[in-house]
């Protein structure tokens, strides 16, 4: 049998790269000690040592001076838009050698290219586009046979199938654009692991903190689904997200053993048993501890964020949250609810020319509208309807005139609008949204043509959006900024994948929402409730036309800069959930901040500023609002798992009567002919049925010894083997 190994590995040594054996018609694993940044090199006398293993695939390590640009474009990978996304901001790369085993597919498959040595690389370009380097991955080389039974081919840079094998020397350079963009630093730099058995890593990892996730280890949580789905590789998307775990836990956060556990349990769905995943876990998990503990968290710097139990004390901080926690339970309703719709409501009442801050006032990106949505979380009946309305009356205004129940996503957009002059133009600035249950978002996204979910993404942002048609009464725009926007979603738990699923998660779309519950078994019986404490009459006086910042302190413009930096340099694995949830979080303290505002005797309002205050305590409430999620999350699970068992319970009671009827079938073609014999042994050889039924032959013997219609005996036949006879039983 050949050996792609045997065949061709001196060559590809010969030619700059360094062969490693892999089993046979297989990708993984390769053998220890010769991948990753502290791999050895393979040498002559590795070679021939390899070679003489049997037939074995061929991969390529590839050296510090070569990173391979590898495209998924079939199925649902993606990889070539993301490649043309790439290339039209950097520029088109140059031809080169690819390596496939998809001949037909003339975008996916590994391009290799020179780079400057002793630097470190990005692992991704975007989805579906990886990058292979020294120091990670390695690439599967012809003629190596892919487990699904194509051979490996390369193509030369004319694009043609060839079989000869490129030096590296052959190469082009990777063009200057391409090089900046997907350069990590010095390598000099890169932390190396801890010499850490695994056996020590699994002894370390089992100290990482148990018990309730903390909002730290939920916010991975809450992703990770999603990463799975529209990520990277299923291997490095589950090494990314345990690294994150395992530093979580380091740190000293609850819940992150786990948060591994769970991770565990979606990569072995993310691959459905197309593979073992246990070595593949743990060589994950002990990789990640060697990388944490080479560089630990500084001690002040460690301790869980917290899980506190609920927002209690949060009211005891102004006499205005107070006055919202007392009203709400004089009306046996949730504090934490009421305080959400509140701020919607005092959101709702500010103009849309009051935003965040942007570049030009040292933050980041373009300024940020004020737009939120709020989900009230609870099973139907528990109270989510009225809170709306109760919530006007706390603040003591009137909005009934721009209050809507929308129908649709285009609805939502046409309520800003009036049809004039044979165009739709804008009419009003200020909305807010109730809706009920979300099961009437769900049926407006089933609709043909509706996007409710993109729509709602964008308006959320306060950017421009609307939907063309033929039709001009039909053809709407709402330019960015020009609206004010919030919404009230009621959710049922069970029903809240509309917002969970993660198609939508992967948007951003779930993070651009403060979620609260509106059960609380706080809330006093009703002997003991307060009094109504009136209206807070909130009344300050806004110049719409007027573009206010409402800015916030340095402390926090460096924090966002910075994450936001990380991320699109790509120095974290973050997905961009954790900026959705910043930027919510600022929304929130900019809420608390106008809710706390009088007007003077004049009627002016002072600056806006969210101060460390308002920050501090929009912190406790995102929080909050991520361990709901987390709750819809696990709930949402549990309610998959049922539909999962009761389908496979069925399909098992399928497979069990389908087995039955087989093992009858037997049964009665095997007394037919012991029948025949009239009462004489029959030896096996003659009564042994068809060969598509032959497996069932043992339990249909049984069945008809345990009815007593045949009996069996062992024997030794004319040519002295060992068998059995049947006898029919009169």
């Amino acid at each position: 049998m050949p050996s792609p190994y045997a065949d061709t590995a001196r060559a590809y040594l010969d030619g700059g790269w360094s062969p490693i054996p892999l089993p046979y018609k297989e990708k993984f694993p390769p053998p220890v000690g010769v991948t990753g940044y502290s791999g050895a090199f393979v040498t002559e006398e590795m070679v021939e040592a390899y070679a003489k293993g049997g037939p074995r695939n061929v991969g390529m390590r590839l050296p510090e001076t070569v990173i391979g640009i590898d495209v998924d474009d079939y199925g649902d990978k993606g990889g070539g838009a993301a490649l043309a996304d790439a290339e039209s901001r950097l520029g088109l790369l140059p031809p080169t050698w690819r390596s496939t085993s998809r001949p037909a597919d003339l975008t996916s498959g590994i391009r290799f290219y020179r780079v400057p040595a002793g630097r470190q690389w990005a692992d991704t370009v975007g989805p579906g586009v990886e990058i292979v380097h020294h120091g990670h991955r390695y690439a599967v080389a012809a003629p190596s046979l892919h487990p699904e039974g194509r051979e490996y081919l390369w193509f030369d840079e004319d694009g043609f199938p060839t079989d000869a094998l490129p030096a590296v020397d052959d190469l082009p350079l990777l063009p200057d654009a391409w090089v900046a963009a997907l350069d990590r630093g010095d390598l000099s730099e890169r932390i190396a692991k801890v010499d850490l058995k695994e056996s020590e890593a699994g002894h370390w990892l089992q100290t990482l903190p148990g018990g309730d996730p903390c909002p730290a280890v939920i916010r991975v949580l809450d992703t990770a689904e999603a990463h799975f789905a529209f990520g990277a590789t299923r291997h490095d998307t589950a090494r990314n997200l345990a690294l994150r775990m395992i530093r979580l836990g380091e740190q000293g956060h609850a819940g992150a053993s786990v948060g591994l556990d769970t991770l565990e349990a979606l990569f072995a769905n993310a691959v459905g048993g197309e593979r073992p995943i246990d070595r593949e876990w743990a060589r994950i998990l002990s990789g990640g501890a060697a990388l944490i503990l080479a560089a630990p968290t500084p001690a002040e710097d460690k301790g869980c964020c917290g899980s506190h139990a609920d927002l209690s004390d949060v009211f005891e901080e102004t006499d205005r949250l107070r006055h919202i926690r007392d009203a709400a339970y004089a009306a046996g309703r949730s504090p934490a609810a009421m305080l959400g719709t509140v701020l919607g409501r005092v959101l709702a009442a500010v103009p849309p020319s009051h935003v965040l801050p942007g570049a030009e006032d040292g933050a980041i990106g373009s300024r940020a509208s004020l737009n939120l949505g709020i989900v009230l979380m609870g099973p139907s009946g528990k109270g989510k309807s009225d809170l709306s309305k109760l919530s006007e009356g706390v603040l003591g205004v009137d909005q009934s005139d721009i209050q809507r129940t929308p129908s649709s996503g285009e609805g939502m957009i046409q309520s800003y609008l009036r049809y004039t002059n044979r165009t739709n133009e804008v009419a009003a600035h200020y909305r807010l949204f109730n809706v009920d249950e979300i099961g009437q978002l769900a049926a407006q996204k089933e609709r043909g043509g509706a996007t409710i979910g993109a729509i709602l993404r964008s308006m959320l942002m306060g950017n421009q959006t609307g939907t063309e048609n033929a039709e001009a009464s039909r053809r709407r725009n709402l330019p960015a900024n020009c609206y004010r926007m919030v919404l009230f979603a009621g959710v049922q738990p069970r029903l809240s994948d509309v917002l969970l699923n993660p198609d939508e998660t992967a948007a951003g779309l779930p993070q651009r929402f403060v979620w609260l519950r509106v059960q609380d078994p706080n809330i006093p019986p009703p002997g003991d409730r307060p009094k109504w404490p009136g209206s807070l009459d909130w009344n300050p006086t806004f110049k719409p036309d007027e573009v206010v910042i409402v800015d916030y302190p340095d402390a926090i413009k460096e924090m966002v800069v910075r994450q936001d930096y990380e991320n699109v340099t790509g120095q974290n694995d973050s997905d961009g959930s954790d900026s959705h949830l910043t930027l919510t979080r600022l929304k929130v303290a900019a809420a608390l901040a106008l809710l706390h505002l009088s007007s003077d005797e004049e009627g002016a309002v002072p600056d806006v500023v969210i101060t460390d205050q308002w920050w501090r305590i929009a912190g406790r409430i995102i929080d909050e609002s991520v361990r709901v999620q987390y709750e819809c999350r696990r709930l949402i699970g549990n309610v998959n798992q049922e539909k999962h068992n009761s389908v496979a319970i069925a399909k098992d009671r399928a497979e069990d009567a389908a087995e039955a009827d087989k093992v009858q079938r037997t049964a009665k073609a095997i007394l037919r002919k012991v029948q025949e014999a009239d009462g004489e042994w029959v030896t096996w050889r003659a009564v042994r049925p068809a060969h598509r039924l032959r497996e069932y032959a043992d339990d249909a013997i049984e069945l008809l010894v345990a009815t007593g219609q045949v009996e069996v005996e062992d024997y030794v036949n004319e040519k002295k083997v060992e068998s059995r006879r049947l006898r029919f039983v009169r």
